[in-house]
């Protein structure tokens, strides 16, 4: 089929462009940890079959949710450019396919592998991270609140693996602030009667739980139980990753 042609392309291409960055093939997912951070990038081909874009991720290793080899982001690449378009091809021409998979790889040399390698820790990913999200949030006309945000787009987990105890703090309780936010819109529009409404009442409240758990352990300054949550975290997405 014309389509696994544009998947075979791509795939060739990431190997002998990518491979020696360390980066695993899984289905349309590429992979790697480096240092405590996990990477990945994945080709996504739109329902049309007319276009397809790579997206992509920079997560702590420690990431409470699981990290699995098909784990990816949303960000896209040419938002680098301040552009959320993707790459066009004809699925009835090879050429046009070859062409489109030649720009994504121009795009993904320019600007992901420098990205990758600007936040290959954790150290450095948090502000590598938000310096891109400011960029993607001006694009949204959201900059005004751009701080505000970065709050519930990057992963506490990242603070906390840095010692930052104070920003940790922070974003958990931005990201408690968002599930309060989205509870009572939930209610107030659809009330408590239905057996879905009382599952997502359940599974919020369980959410809040959690973290407000993670905020007093964190604001306690709970030393072994942190140390504990983020070696715990690594074995397990490591062992998620055939890498332990």
């Amino acid at each position: 089929m014309m389509m696994n042609y544009l998947v075979k392309k791509y795939k060739d291409f990431c190997k002998s462009e990518f491979g020696q960055y360390g980066f695993k093939c899984y289905r349309n997912y590429h992979y790697r940890v480096i240092n405590d951070v996990f990477q990945s990038f994945y080709l996504h081909r739109s329902v049309s079959g007319m276009d397809c874009t790579v997206e992509f991720l920079i997560a702590p290793l420690c990431r409470e949710e699981p990290i699995k080899k098909d784990t990816c982001g949303i960000y896209h690449l040419k938002t680098f450019e301040g552009d959320f378009s993707w790459f066009p091809y004809d699925r009835n021409s090879e050429k046009s396919m070859d062409s489109c998979v030649l720009d994504m790889v121009k795009y993904m040399n320019k600007y992901l592998m420098p990205f990758f390698e600007r936040g290959n820790c954790c150290k450095s990913a948090y502000d590598v991270i938000a310096d891109f999200l400011r960029k993607a949030f001006a694009l949204f006309e959201t900059h005004e609140h751009s701080e505000t945000m970065l709050l519930t787009h990057i992963d506490p987990c990242i603070p906390l693996k840095n010692g930052d105890y104070v920003k940790c703090y922070e974003h958990y309780r931005a990201w408690e602030s968002d599930w309060l936010t989205d509870y009572e819109t939930d209610m107030a529009v659809s009330g408590s009667d239905s057996e879905y409404d009382a599952e997502h009442k359940k599974k919020i409240e369980k959410e809040l739980a959690q973290l407000r758990e993670m905020i007093m352990r964190i604001s306690g300054r709970d030393m072994d139980f942190i140390s504990n949550f983020i070696e715990n975290n690594e074995i397990r997405n490591l062992q998620n990753l055939g890498l332990n």
